[in-house]
């Protein structure tokens, strides 16, 4: 089957590669498995930690057409400015969706959590098929967490989120909750899917001696406390910080943050204000050294 006959696939999510983010990894290993049998494209932003530098001139990779807007990436640690970012790529996003080719199907992710409005608008423009991909169910979890009130607007929104939802062809969850609160809100459980994330366990895999990362950070022999991955606002990350509080005498265990987000700079600043010197902070790993990042820690926090 030519390329022009494959049926047209669109994913709709901020982050892809060369982001080093999980959603961005996870949705790139996805889209060129899935390049082999489909015409796939991605419209994606700008990403949050690239280790590829030249990545702005690529607009396809590994089979996959990569469609890329510009748009705000202001600090992340207030809601606010989260909140122009979000809107900034969902207005670029719009502005590229009446440009690119029309898709048999749409899929679309969470980052941000507006665009199955954006899906919304094209299934409605060209008839295609429409498929939700969920990392995160907005508003819920930004309630949960005490972030936002659930007010008679968040209430709104959530209902036309959900309205969106029942429309689609599929949702894809990853868990059971996920399912229970969608089918809760009238989304038809047969269009439920639960497929959990995933790792490439030929990539990343134990390294038995020699690792890099302890050695990159001086670790030694020292028992390892990691959190790995987006140090964002629903993993209670001060929780983290207090256990190295109390352990603080303990002179050979260490606590290391691997990423970036939102509470970085508040995590940051508890650390200094307690006067820690167990807590290391650094950022994303390379995808090749991932191996060595993980496999150094004796303990980690999921």
């Amino acid at each position: 089957m030519s390329q022009s006959e494959r049926p047209k696939i669109l994913f709709l999510n901020r982050s892809y590669w060369p982001d080093s983010e999980a959603t961005g990894q996870l949705l790139t290993s996805l889209c060129e498995g899935l390049a082999t049998q489909f015409d796939v494209h991605v419209l994606a932003g700008l990403p949050n930690a690239a280790f590829d530098s030249n990545w702005e001139q690529v607009t396809t990779r590994n089979g996959v057409t990569i469609h890329r807007v510009q748009h705000l990436r202001l600090p992340k640690n207030r809601m606010s400015l989260k909140a122009l970012n979000f809107l900034s790529f969902v207005k670029a996003a719009d502005k590229k969706l009446r440009q690119i080719v029309r898709p048999d199907v749409v899929v679309f992710e969470t980052d941000p959590f507006l665009l199955p409005f954006a899906a919304s608008r094209l299934q409605k423009a060209c008839g295609c098929r429409m498929i939700g991909y969920l990392q995160d169910i907005y508003p819920d979890v930004a309630v949960a967490l005490g972030k936002v009130r659930n007010s008679w607007p968040v209430q709104q929104l959530r209902k036309r989120l959900f309205n969106v939802y029942r429309r689609c062809d599929q949702m894809v969850l990853l868990s059971e909750d996920m399912r229970d609160l969608l089918t809760a809100g009238g989304v038809a459980e047969d269009k439920c899917s639960i497929i959990p994330n995933w790792v490439d366990t030929d990539l990343i895999r134990p390294i038995p001696s020699g690792n890099l990362f302890r050695q990159r950070y001086e670790l030694h022999d020292n028992f390892l406390v990691m959190y790995s991955g987006n140090l964002g606002l629903t993993q209670k990350l001060e929780d983290f910080v207090a256990a190295a509080a109390l352990l603080r005498e303990h002179s050979r265990i260490q606590f290391v943050f691997a990423g970036r987000g939102a509470t970085k700079t508040t995590l940051e600043k508890q650390v200094a204000d307690l006067q820690l010197n167990n807590v290391l902070f650094c950022d994303y790993q390379p995808l090749d050294e991932l191996s060595h990042s993980l496999g150094a820690a004796d303990l980690h926090l999921i």
